[in-house]
This record gives structure tokens, C-alpha cells and sequence, in this order.
């Protein structure tokens, strides 16, 4: 899930994709988004993946990763004491 304006700096059109209003990351009325099919490119891995863009997130960030397009294809290790992030593709 990622800021609609973000979306814009890109150059998607990000109110033409496919609409869904769901709970869960905004309090009150629910959540609206437009997804839009995206190769995204992470540590030299490149994938394409369903991408969600909302103008209603930024008040929680500007970006949300997903258990299904992000966290199903990579494993994360986070040290914080370090400040370091370990990233591992999963195996198929």
C-alpha cells in the first residue's frame, strides 16, 4: 500500500486502477485504493506484484508492505540495536 501522491510522482494514473475500500490501516470510514499491477524491483530481485495506492494512509506513513506481495516472497530480519535489515528471497 503505498501514498496515492506517491503514485503521481511515478506517473500513474492511480484513481484508473481497480478500486477497493477496505478496514483495517484507517480508522473511520475505510480505506480506498487502486491497485495497479507493478514490476517492483527489491536487493536486485525484480517481480511484479499487485500495488495498492490510497490518499487516505498519510497520516500512517507513506508506504505499508503487504503479507501477499512482499512478506510471501522475502524473508525479513530486522536488528534494530543494530540498525540493520536482512533480506533473503524465499525459495519457491
Amino acid at each position: 500500500m503505498v501514498d496515492g501522491t506517491i503514485g503521481e510522482f511515478l506517473g500513474i494514473d492511480v484513481r484508473a486502477g481497480v478500486h477497493e475500500v477496505f478496514g483495517g490501516v484507517e480508522e473511520s470510514k475505510g480505506l480506498e485504493v487502486f491497485f495497479h499491477t507493478l514490476t517492483l524491483g527489491v536487493g536486485g530481485i525484480e517481480y511484479e506484484t499487485a500495488v495498492g495506492f490510497s490518499y487516505d494512509i498519510a497520516n500512517h506513513g507513506f508506504c505499508v508492505l503487504g503479507q501477499y506481495g512482499f512478506f510471501d516472497r522475502f524473508i525479513v530480519k530486522f536488528d534494530l540495536v543494530k540498525g540493520e535489515i536482512e533480506l533473503k528471497q524465499r525459495k519457491k
